[in-house]
């Protein structure tokens, strides 16, 4: 349940860092016109995602691959 002060996440910010992921969808356009659509994301950051909020995309910084690095 959401508080009172509290505001529910924006389907247009990443789960994982906050910033912009620049969703199509989030924004009304097609699906195919997405550039997660086109562009591999990172399986280990798209959990993670997931398990935060499977309605949100990631952002193409988190989606990157992250060879080997924490984040």
């Amino acid at each position: 349940m959401i508080k009172p002060h509290q505001q529910p996440a924006s389907n247009s910010l990443c789960p994982l860092c906050q910033r912009d992921n620049h969703c199509a969808l989030a924004r009304g356009h097609a699906p195919d016109s997405c550039w997660c659509m086109h562009t591999a994301v990172d399986a280990t950051q798209q959990s993670r995602a997931q398990a935060i909020d499977p309605a949100r995309c990631v952002c193409p910084y988190c989606a990157a691959p992250t060879k080997g690095a924490k984040r």
